[in-house]
């Protein structure tokens, strides 16, 4: 990064102007795309949205990414999107995190041959963001929450190293993203026994079990119970019709003046929302920078096309070692670095091993404590070649 500018190397790349395919339609990595990801040296807040199939989920990425164009609009039954495609952008609110947003295949359309394709792209997205933005349209009534069957399957296509999968599905609240229901073309009042209420309160009102005796009534309460089990961090936003007949089949070319008023705003609500996440560290306590993140990714689809359930634990336990691995290599090249710069022979034994330790520890604090012994080490070489002169 360039301290006086802000601006990062990495920020030109092609995935901060346009949105990439990350995993194609067939889970298959693009490895050029990752390879982007993977010099992105900042903590990342990464955004999927999931949903049925034409239901305006790349229109919704679009305005959250500030674009009018970016990632493609079907304008047919069809779905457009295929795989899971992103777009990165510097946070214009902190301009030391990336925001990643992973635009995902529609589900449920009739067309697959795969009977297992929507639940893989479903688990894809789940695991590698730490926002899943769940998009349908009109009310969350309980035709539209038995349609979240992928989130009922959760435990038994996510595992964690050496558990059952009745104990896994006790833990996989402890890694799941935060869940925020986008309600499309909402026109309902948010009202409750004659008294106003928040979309959040609309949401767990939702949420409420219908069971008696502990018999669930239909698949919906079922669903509404993995849901509250899963995803104990959740919000909802409604929006307005974005336009009028006469635009709505053409939103990317319309004006932004020729939009609803109040949807704009209602972008705008869950705008701020997200830019101003703060990046989370992983269940393992790592930072997810674009460095872990393609590990995940390839430990991950890896599984998946496998025929194996993802592990968790696993894909961070190999995540960790090369991040480690990476760190530690930065760590002595800092060193030697400055160590360089030390101008020999320095006579005096005591103010050698004085510069020795300033360095140590400012190259520590920089690449965390864990990486001590490797500056230790360091310089204990050093020492040792001048003594020998």
């Amino acid at each position: 990064m360039d301290a006086q500018s802000g601006c990062y190397e990495f920020e030109s790349l092609p995935i901060f102007r346009e949105p990439l395919c990350l995993i194609d339609e067939d889970i298959n990595i693009v490895p050029e795309v990752l390879k982007q990801v993977k010099t992105i040296d900042c903590p990342l807040v990464v955004v999927a949205v999931t949903g049925l199939y034409r239901t305006g989920k790349s229109y919704l990425m679009n305005r959250l990414a500030g674009l009018k164009r970016g990632f493609q609009l079907g304008h047919t039954v069809e779905p457009e999107t295929k795989g899971i495609w992103a777009l990165c952008k510097i946070n214009p609110t902190k301009r030391d995190h990336v925001l990643m947003f992973l635009d995902t295949e529609g589900l449920c359309y009739v067309g697959k041959e795969d009977s297992s394709h929507d639940n893989k792209i479903f688990v894809l997205s789940t695991l590698l963001s730490n926002v899943l933005l769940y998009n349908i349209y009109s009310c969350f009534n309980s035709d539209a929450i038995e349609k979240t069957t992928f989130i009922t399957e959760l435990s038994k296509n996510i595992k964690f190293q050496n558990t059952k999968e009745e104990d896994s599905s006790d833990k996989l609240h402890t890694i799941m993203p935060t869940f925020v229901l986008c309600l499309r073309d909402f026109c309902l009042c948010l009202e409750k026994d004659g008294v106003e209420i928040s979309a959040d309160e609309y949401l767990e009102a939702c949420l409420e079990i219908n069971c008696k005796h502990g018999v669930y009534d239909r698949d919906s309460d079922w669903a509404r119970k993995c849901i509250k089990k899963y995803f104990p961090q959740r919000k909802c936003f409604t929006f307005d019709r974005p336009a009028d007949r006469m635009n709505i089949n053409r939103l990317e070319d319309t004006y932004e003046a020729n939009l609803s008023e109040e949807f704009r705003e209602d972008i705008d609500r869950l705008r701020k929302y997200i830019y101003n996440l703060t990046p989370v560290a992983s269940a393992n306590s790592i930072p997810v920078t674009g460095t872990v993140f393609s590990h995940l990714v390839r430990t991950y689809t890896q599984a998946i096309r496998e025929g194996k359930i993802p592990d968790v634990d696993d894909a961070f336990t190999v995540a960790k070692k090369f991040e480690n691995e990476r760190k530690r290599q930065n760590a002595i090249l800092e060193f030697q670095s400055q160590i360089s710069q030390i101008k020999l022979p320095i006579l005096d034994k005591i103010e050698l091993e004085s510069s020795f330790e300033k360095i140590q520890k400012s190259v520590v604090t920089t690449f965390r404590p864990q990486f001590t012994l490797a500056a230790y080490g360091i310089k204990a070489e050093l020492l040792q070649a001048h003594h020998s002169l």
